[in-house]
């Protein structure tokens, strides 16, 4: 009768695991979606009209940074594969067509805190000239 019970016990905890185990693969599918995805935007569709700030403080509209056709790049500061990003965002001439499509202007949006994004910049050295937005509230994920 032990073992019995002994049995049932262990089948029990093999199927809570198992269903939990279900629920993590969940979540790491989600995880695994990049930003873009869950943003639902495809290269050269127009990014949502939110109102962030532009890393000095000023407020600013997305769409005022589109007059000219523009890439946006959204980094996290904890990111390493977002510095390399950031790093060759430096490197580049920002006159050139990084991507061969009509690009002008790369507007780089870090979704991390104020000091954070400063402290990033000033570590990798970007210029001035490529415009900063912080959305540290993560708005154009919601939008």
């Amino acid at each position: 009768m032990a073992l019995w019970l002994l049995l049932l016990a262990v089948a029990v905890v093999l199927v809570s695991v198992l269903r939990n185990l279900g629920v993590m693969t969940e979540a790491l599918r989600t995880l695994k979606a990049s930003p873009a995805d869950r943003l639902k935007l495809k290269p050269g569709k127009t990014v949502p009209d939110v109102a962030l700030r532009m890393v000095s403080g000023e407020p600013v509209h997305v769409s005022a940074l589109m007059k000219q056709p523009t890439a946006f790049a959204i980094v996290s500061p904890g990111c390493k594969p977002c510095h390399l990003l950031l790093e060759s965002l430096a490197a580049r001439d920002t006159s050139a067509d990084p991507l061969g499509i009509g690009v002008r202007q790369t507007v780089v949006v870090s979704v991390g805190a104020v000091e954070d994004t400063l402290s990033l910049l000033t570590q990798l050295d970007i210029p001035s000239s490529i415009p900063v937005l912080v959305d540290a509230e993560s708005q154009i994920f919601a939008a």
